[in-house]
């Protein structure tokens, strides 16, 4: 019985714990009028390469599939300087989402700003996290 007892409080642990690492990490906001998530194939995002899916809707909800998508990342540095590192990529459109990755070259906090360009406007969205 006891043996039971602790094969069930292992799986009651290991498998939630494993779940919640295994799934993506998700960010959802807007640019303008537009509805942005943002979906990365690493949870937590973690050093090295990492892969951005971002799905775009209207108002009303239709997909956006006409916008271009640019992926500015970098890690801030201290008060009254530039930042240390500052890299870019455009997304590719491809059914419905725009698809790229990003290389996050060391730990720390890093700050992306996603940029949708549709009808000669550009609307920014911003989210941050931190690299371990």
């Amino acid at each position: 019985m006891k043996k039971l007892f602790i094969f069930v409080t292992i799986v009651l642990v290991i498998i939630p714990a494993f779940l919640a690492f295994a799934s993506e990490y998700v960010v959802k906001g807007k640019a303008g009028d537009h509805n942005v998530t943002v979906r990365i194939d690493r949870n937590p995002p973690a050093r090295g390469y990492n892969n951005l899916d971002v799905v775009i809707t209207d108002s009303t909800g239709k997909s956006v599939t006409d916008a271009g998508v640019q992926v500015e990342y970098l890690m801030p540095s201290f008060p009254g300087r530039p930042s240390m590192m500052k890299y870019s990529t455009a997304a590719k459109q491809s059914d419905h989402h725009y698809a790229t990755q990003i290389d996050l070259s060391m730990d720390g906090v890093w700050n992306i700003l996603l940029k949708v360009t549709r009808e000669g406007k550009t609307d920014t969205m911003e989210f941050t996290f931190v690299v371990r």
